[in-house]
């Protein structure tokens, strides 16, 4: 019984929301068999953590709701299915009552099919004063206007009365722009997972809304233009008017959407910016810093109050780039609170060893990131491509090779890394391992490396690959100068 469904789903709920439940299954309105309700007050003794295996043991369980009967494990189930499907039916309940537009949605319908015509146009008003006070205008703001005026037209319709109606228009209006939007905002999705995993989509009817944007304003929309812009961003990258605009965009409209997706525009604006640094568009990592600071000072960063580890270790990546040690070493301990206590301690051990890189403090580092362990691909990769600049700083010849080959070999076989981001490591560990053969007074090797980078940008962490070869470059330039002198 320790794993069964039913318990699986009271680990969920709260000790107030067990205590509800409990109000709801001793209700005879919902519920008419004692032997649930016995059911129920037995097994809410241990809820919602239900630690006490013993106790609940099915024998023991069957005993406490049929004293003096038979174990049968196949009633058992049936009256723990029983409480499964009235636990469900709970849930929906609690939804429904903070949800007004769905109440009096339900009320119209209602209403219009008792033909309390009084009641319905009441419930209407209602139910449009409600919709106008919604603070968001996403695309869900547009499909709650259609159903109103849906609601609206069938009414109308149920009259029989021949005459212009402006719900028809205003339903069909209120759907095109719910359509519009939500068809981009998977468009966007599509795009951006292909950029990271293997996989096609197919989009149908796009080049003709891509038109038929082209020939009309939406700008009375933000859920619309911000989206199209967003994928206008992604065809073409290579153009940086998109990636402005949608700055402006998301600064002036982000108010509009709920945080959830707010925080995920500005995850494409924050993404946008990764991917030009990585292809070494230096002047972008402030830009990135300035887009985290934004979602943090807006408070938009966080889901359901915690900071994802991936964020997490970005902000940290790009205010170490630009030397904000001081301004790190506070956001590792000011924000670790945040995080996910199953990934809180790797997470810091991680972050903490990445600063002491940058710091020079090379062997702490190391210390460090040797306690890490990470599921998760992409601290995975980070933790080992940080560990290669540690080999190669700490002059570590042997070991930089052995980990550079067990790192090939792990980008080689993950089938879940897309070809993009294999690349981009691929790139950054075999560009090292060429560095690190090139003797400092190999002027022509050293500038035919340079230039090869140069020519690929690709690379995982280009600025810091770009300076240890230009270190090496001062090298020879300094050694020679001096040899002259």
């Amino acid at each position: 019984m320790h794993n069964s469904k039913l318990l699986n789903l009271w680990r969920c709920f709260s000790t107030k929301q067990i205590k509800r439940l409990g109000d709801f299954i001793h209700s005879p309105f919902f519920n008419k068999q004692e032997e649930l309700i016995l059911l129920f007050d037995y097994l809410k003794k241990y809820a919602p953590a239900f630690k006490r295996k013993k106790a609940l043991d099915k024998e023991l369980v069957f005993a406490a709701v049929f004293p003096n009967t038979p174990y049968n494990a196949k009633q058992l189930s049936y009256h723990m299915s029983n409480l499964v499907k009235l636990s469900e039916r709970f849930i929906i309940i609690c939804h429904l009552e903070k949800d007004e537009i769905a109440q009096n949605s339900y009320l119209i319908k209602q209403y219009n099919d008792w033909n309390l015509e009084k009641k319905h146009i009441n419930t209407l008003k209602e139910l449009s004063r409600l919709l106008t006070q919604m603070p968001y205008r996403h695309a869900e703001y547009y499909y709650e206007q259609y159903c109103l005026a849906e609601l609206a037209t069938f009414s109308f319709t149920r009259q029989h009365k021949r005459q212009h109606s402006e719900g028809v228009q205003e339903a069909i209006d209120n759907l095109d722009v719910f359509y519009l939007s939500k068809k981009l905002s998977y468009t966007c999705e599509m795009m951006n997972r292909q950029s990271m995993t293997t996989g096609t989509y197919e989009v149908l009817f796009l080049q003709e809304i891509l038109q038929h944007l082209a020939n009309n304003s939406y700008e009375e929309h933000p859920c619309i233009t911000i989206y199209h812009k967003i994928l206008m961003m992604l065809q073409d990258s290579d153009s940086e008017i998109h990636f402005n605009q949608l700055k402006n965009l998301l600064n002036e409209f982000a108010h509009l959407f709920p945080a959830i997706e707010a925080r995920t525009l500005y995850t494409y604006a924050i993404n946008y910016t990764i991917k030009k640094i990585n292809q070494g568009a230096t002047h972008y990592q402030w830009q990135l810093f300035q887009l985290y600071l934004e979602v943090l000072n807006k408070k938009i960063i966080f889901d359901n109050g915690q900071l994802s580890p991936w964020t997490y270790k970005n902000i940290i990546s790009i205010a170490l780039r630009l030397k904000e040690y001081d301004w790190t070493a506070n956001f590792i301990n000011d924000y670790k609170e945040y995080l996910e206590p199953s990934v809180q301690e790797n997470a810091v051990t991680y972050n903490m060893a990445y600063l002491k890189f940058y710091q020079q403090q090379y062997d702490d580092a190391l210390v460090l990131l040797q306690q890490v362990e990470f599921s998760d691909v992409y601290y995975s990769l980070d933790s080992r491509a940080l560990l290669s600049k540690i080999y190669y700083e700490l002059n570590e010849t042997d070991l930089l090779y052995s980990h550079i080959h067990a790192f090939k070999a792990y980008l080689r076989r993950n089938k879940f890394i897309s070809e993009y981001v294999k690349e981009i490591y691929f790139n950054l560990i075999e560009f090292m391992r060429q560095l690190e053969k090139i003797d400092e007074q190999s002027k022509d090797k050293l500038y035919e490396l340079q230039q090869t980078i140069e020519n690929t940008k690709k690379i995982a962490d280009l600025a810091w690959l770009r300076q240890k070869v230009q270190d090496k470059i001062s090298l020879y330039l300094k050694n020679n100068w001096s040899n002259r002198a």
